[in-house]
């Protein structure tokens, strides 16, 4: 992108893309630091996705986090043509949601949707029913809590709340991996929700990537099933679920995760691999798990965040016709003293 943001930003993270359809205009989102007191949600807009306009302001308070877009384009709704922008203020407690209804160029003032949840993932249904998941987690370890979903029928004027499922994640020391979910909405209306749990694993060992679904808009979920990436007796720790699923397929869904074996890791170093995987089934069953690292890398090849070594929050699968493609990133050994991570993606066809 050549757009920056029109201020004293001194950085920019969390960035989320949307598209609309109506106005036939990209969104790209990114919260943005102001010096250290303050930070901004901006969206820039582009017609054409090579050249962009000034960032807007949608929103600016000292502690916003973990933005995201998503655009209403079903033909059927009541709401076509409105995006939506969710992320937390965690100054006012809340979860926020704003809207805009033409292109991103100007926004609604915020809703509260619920108390502060963190990592909002919304989906829009081709009716214009609004569902945004998130984690409501216990402690600044985020081990504890549940995931959640809040619902709006309104076109994000009132939402009400239901819990996704309680949540109890294995700590991925010496890894920052929190237990963010992964949302995605099928060609049949189905949402599918991941996240990293060991309720699997005796004594809370290590993590599995599990999946909940809701055919009903988000009113009920069922309960967490397990992602069979390696047997539930190995000490493979999965993590960073990056799910889609197909708009034109229902039940056809891809995830890239990362792992590493916790019985190779030594001295507080561990080993962390990217994979992927594909159901055919709406998730009752799955592909045997895809490489997709040329080498794995270890993890003080990472840089240091609050938490533990860092990859990100965050992969992505999307699917692009007959292909899907996962982001990912993956790092090589230090250079000169300095840390050399990059962002990947591969095309894979759809089976």
């Amino acid at each position: 992108m050549n757009s920056v943001p029109p201020g004293p930003e001194s950085a920019a993270s969390d960035p989320s893309v949307a598209y609309d359809a109506v106005h036939a205009v990209w969104l790209v989102g990114m919260l943005t630091l102001e010096g250290n007191t303050n930070s901004h949600v901006f969206v820039s807009r582009s017609t054409d996705g090579l050249h962009w306009q000034v960032p807007v302001d949608v929103a600016s308070g000292p502690l916003l986090d973990k933005d995201w877009l998503v655009c209403d384009n079903g033909a059927a709704s009541p709401f076509r043509g409105r995006c939506y922008a969710e992320y937390t203020d965690d100054q006012r407690n809340e979860t926020v949601s704003q809207f805009t209804n033409d292109g991103g160029a100007t926004w609604s003032a915020p809703v509260r949707a619920t108390s502060t949840l963190v990592g909002t993932q919304p989906v829009v249904r081709a009716d214009g029913v609004l569902v945004v998941v998130a984690g409501d987690y216990n402690g600044a370890t985020a081990l504890t809590g549940a995931i959640v979903s809040i619902r709006s029928t309104d076109g994000g004027v009132t939402f009400t709340r239901t819990t996704v499922s309680p949540l109890r994640a294995h700590d991925n020391d010496p890894m920052r991996a929190i237990a963010l979910p992964s949302v995605d909405i099928d060609a049949g209306g189905t949402i599918y929700a991941s996240w990293h749990d060991c309720r699997f694993r005796a004594g809370c060992a290590a993590n599995d990537i599990v999946l909940s679904t809701s055919p009903d808009g988000g009113l009920t979920w069922t309960a967490p099933t397990r992602v069979p990436l390696a047997p539930v007796s190995s000490t493979v720790d999965a993590f960073i679920p990056g799910l889609a699923a197909d708009p034109a397929r229902p039940g056809h869904l891809a995830l890239v995760y990362a792992w590493y074996s916790a019985a190779a890791c030594r001295s507080g170093v561990c080993t962390v691999g990217v994979g992927l995987t594909t159901s055919a089934d709406g998730g009752a069953s799955w592909s045997p798990p895809q490489r997709l690292h040329a080498q794995p890398f270890q993890t003080t090849w990472l840089p240091r965040a609050e938490g533990g070594r860092m990859v990100g929050d965050y992969f992505s699968t999307s699917f692009a016709g007959d292909r899907m493609v996962p982001v990912f990133a993956l790092a090589d050994p230090p250079l000169g003293g300095h840390l050399r991570e990059a962002i990947f993606a591969a095309s894979l066809p759809t089976s």
